[in-house]
């Protein structure tokens, strides 16, 4: 999914693709014989077996296209959403991003290489939902859906797995002179594939729920079956007498209401509170599903049962039926209220992605004041976030996560309430025991509420340092605040320090880059030109396709080595990395100026010119240059009204 839709080159993708195409060729074995979910079901079915407990499997028509759906969602949509959908929002309906959200942008060199990780256990779930995911996606699953439940109504890969498996050649077949047609292949299949009659009439399984286990193979008394090396199940021809006859458990009005019961539940409590992953969603809605059904069945039927209790007997409900009936609305209700929680989170992410605020353009000293349009979003987008929110916050919701405390403090310093951002902060740091960028973001907050904090802000980061020392990212504040203090050498010293504990990778390059520029300008404060230099160009080297970073250097060129070419030569580069900035072609305009360039520098003021829409550039300036240039025509055309 990464790859998908941030451009990650990464081993999942590889595995995937290794997984279809093995698939191709040999049937599901991936599903039969390395995945851990069918391992976990397997398991779980064999200790419900020892408890008496045998789970029948479900049957439905349509639900049994839920994980083909959920396949299509996570590996088809994101690329028609891309280059399709966005494209058509943008031109007709651009508030329809609101309801669809914006796809994050490729970086700007395509699909990028991340085959290795830096934090291997950071998409791993905590324990408070691994445990559940499991319990969930094995045992109630098997016990509500059958033996392979969550494979049949919720496994995505399965929903591509499955038509794929119509085109392998990998078969299970049989030698008809051989097979007494005893059952015991049927029996085994933990798949609920009916071996017997398909082998019978096709000569081979065609069904493409068979995993390729082997159990029908290992348990034939007299070894009919056998994996081969045969034509595929979707040219598998007419059957030999009649084809199999399938039985199903719902009725057609009912699987229409059942899968609008799916869908509602899977998108009610697909990441609710921050929490639930997509898989666990995907159980949870199918077993939801499964015992709202058996809940209509208690008003429809005259006996209904529930595996091990009877619900209802000759009419009349059980008090196992009223207790499940009261249970059934409870958790029905549950549902409702987290989906209609969950309607105000997305609905504030959307306005938070389309409002595309930087936290740094918030939190910098004098930082300009945002366009209406971008601050009515952030108001909005704070509305949802605080609906969604916890009883105790004023909320609906039950409980709060993080990320979405930390997207609503963002919202509210951009409404110009940075007041509640700082409680926000505080609340997430509470609950996460510190960290190092929350420490350093909120010491910047206390500075936008009260500029008059500066002592208590470092009085935070100086604390939080003498507790974790290895906080790079507070250090590096920490560096800022010295520099903006005058003191520069305890400045340069705290900046030379977070340098040396920032990961490697791509991940950390843009706090490296920027860490070393503020280095290279305390450098450049303590009278050493050439170290300055030397950080500057390390900057560059961290952030090559950074505009920043390019003219950053382009200055230390020109004020430190006096290299005008080199220079121009950066300032070109940053232009071709930001093309819509007007100070960006007003800089390089200037450097062509000096350096003689006439013709390209007359041209990329022009362009800076059609850019400066504010009109916030220095044009008397530069209008007094081409004047003692005689480039008088070109002054007076840059300063003629818009």
């Amino acid at each position: 999914m990464q790859t998908l839709e941030l451009g990650f080159m990464n081993a999942g993708f590889i595995f995937l693709a290794a997984a279809l195409l093995s698939t191709l060729i040999f049937g599901r074995f991936f599903c039969g014989w390395g995945c851990h979910i069918v391992a976990l079901q397997d398991l779980c079915g064999w200790i419900m077996k020892k408890c008496g407990v045998r789970p029948k499997p479900f049957r439905s028509r349509l639900l049994v296209y839920a994980p083909l759906a959920l396949a299509l969602y996570m590996f088809v949509w994101p690329t028609v959403k891309r280059l399709g959908v966005d494209p058509l929002l943008a031109r007709h309906w651009p508030e329809g991003f609101l309801w669809f959200g914006r796809s994050t942008p490729f970086p700007p060199e395509g699909f990028t290489n991340h085959m290795m990780t830096e934090s291997f256990w950071a998409t791993f779930a905590p324990p408070l939902i691994a445990v559940p995911f499991l319990l969930l996606c094995g045992f109630a699953t098997v016990y509500f859906l059958g033996a392979k439940g969550f494979c049949t109504y919720g496994c995505p890969y399965g929903g591509l797995f499955g038509p794929i498996d119509r085109l392998s050649t990998g078969r299970i077949v049989v030698n008809h002179d051989l097979c007494e047609r005893c059952g015991h292949c049927t029996a085994v299949c933990t798949s609920n594939v009916r071996v017997h009659e398909e082998i019978h009439e096709y000569g081979m399984v065609v069904n493409p729920g068979c995993m390729k286990c082997m159990d029908c193979v290992s348990v034939c008394p007299n070894e009919a079956l056998a994996f081969k090396f045969a034509k595929p199940s979707i040219i598998k021809g007419k059957p030999r007498t009649a084809r199999p006859k399938r039985v199903f458990d719902l009725r057609p009005a009912e699987e229409v209401g059942l899968a609008v019961i799916l869908l509602g539940a899977f998108v009610s409590v697909r990441g609710a509170y921050g929490a639930v992953p997509m898989l666990m969603a995907a159980g949870f809605a199918g077993c939801f599903a499964f015992l709202m059904w058996k809940l209509w069945r208690m008003f429809r039927d005259e006996n209904v049962r529930g595996l091990v209790l009877q619900l209802k007997r000759n009419g009349r409900w059980t008090r196992a039926g009223m207790g499940f009936a009261a249970v059934m609305v409870g958790l029905a209700a549950l549902v409702v209220h987290t989906g209609i929680v969950n309607y105000h989170r997305a609905r504030a992410d959307a306005h938070y992605e389309l409002a595309a605020i930087r936290k740094e353009s918030l939190l910098l000293p004098g930082a300009p004041a945002l366009p209406e349009s971008t601050r009515v979003l952030a108001e909005r987008g704070l509305d949802h976030y605080q609906t969604a929110a916890s009883w105790r916050r004023g909320g609906l919701g039950l409980l709060d996560d993080d990320r979405s405390l930390l997207r609503a403090a963002l919202l509210a310093l951009a409404s110009g309430k940075p007041g509640d951002t700082e409680d926000m902060l505080r609340l997430v740091a509470r609950r996460r025991g510190g960290g190092d960028e929350l420490t350093a973001d909120l010491a910047r907050v206390m500075l936008v509420r009260d500029p008059g904090r500066v002592e208590e802000a470092i009085a935070l980061l100086q604390t939080t340092l003498e507790k974790h020392p290895e906080y790079w990212s507070v250090r590096q504040d920490l560096a800022g605040w010295r520099m903006a203090r005058g003191e520069v050498d305890i400045a340069a010293d705290e900046a030379a320090r977070a340098l040396t504990l920032i990961p490697d990778g791509w991940k950390h390059a843009e706090a490296r880059a920027r860490t070393r520029l503020t280095l290279a300008r305390l450098l450049e404060a303590q009278g050493k030109p050439e170290d300055a230099l030397a950080e500057y160009q390390r900057a560059v080297a961290d952030r090559p396709r950074s505009a920043v970073m390019r003219e950053n250097l382009a200055a230390a060129k020109f004020r430190l080595a006096k290299d005008l070419p080199g220079a121009i030569t950066e300032m070109r580069a940053a232009v071709a990395l930001s093309p819509g900035s007007a100070g960006m072609h007003h800089r390089l305009g200037q450097l062509l100026l000096m350096n003689g360039d006439r013709d390209d520098a007359i041209a990329t003021f022009r362009t800076a010119r059609k850019l400066d829409v504010s009109g916030s550039l220095d044009w008397l300036g530069v209008a007094q240059r081409l004047r003692e240039a005689g480039l008088m025509t070109t002054a007076e055309e840059l300063l003629a009204p818009r």
